[in-house]
């Protein structure tokens, strides 16, 4: 069931299965609906074993799309998110972004660790990579404008984030999506 699991935490980005996939994963689709009872639910599960396995697929959203986080102080975190996704293409200082947490610093550091699973940096980067790769395909940004419209001011910093992030560098990665 392992993969079952991974399944879900990538489908939080939507997934869109392609070629022979695609048509399988149909008739698996309206086989679950021809059966009831038990035989309903093994169907199921043969669904999601087939939707595990499949690697014809692409997501919906961008690697730095994260689900909105239900908790107690879910409008502190929106704030947060929101300044982020309107302001990535700028300049970000940590204690700027704390500043609208009412935290200091560090004790921001380990909230938002804690409340999206990665670092503010991390998560910075992966809604810039994401934006880039969106310039990069959608619009046919050249790689340097793309850096600079999603807030690197370093093409040899973009490059190496790129390439850390993705697997791929800028280049590599808009002749792979063309192919």
């Amino acid at each position: 069931m392992q993969n079952i699991r991974e399944l879900l935490d990538r489908s939080q980005r939507g997934i869109h299965f392609t070629c022979k996939s695609r048509k399988l994963l149909g008739q698996q689709v309206i086989r679950v609906f021809q059966e009831t009872g038990i035989r309903r639910i093994t169907e199921l599960i043969v669904l999601l074993d087939l939707m595990a396995g499949s690697k014809e697929f692409r997501y919906h959203t961008s690697i730095g799309y994260s689900k909105t986080i239900n908790t107690y102080d879910f409008y502190r975190f929106n704030k947060i998110h929101e300044h982020i996704l309107l302001n990535f293409s700028k300049s970000i200082r940590l204690e700027d972004v704390a500043n609208i947490a009412n935290m200091s610093p560090t004790a921001f550091c380990r909230y938002f660790k804690k409340h999206s699973g990665k670092s503010f940096l991390s998560f910075l980067n992966e809604i810039r990579i994401g934006n880039a790769c969106k310039l990069m395909i959608e619009d046919s940004f050249p790689v340097s404008r793309a850096s600079m419209e999603s807030g690197y001011n370093n093409l040899s910093h973009f490059n190496s984030q790129f390439k850390r992030l993705m697997n791929l560098t800028p280049s590599e990665y808009v002749a792979a999506y063309k192919k």
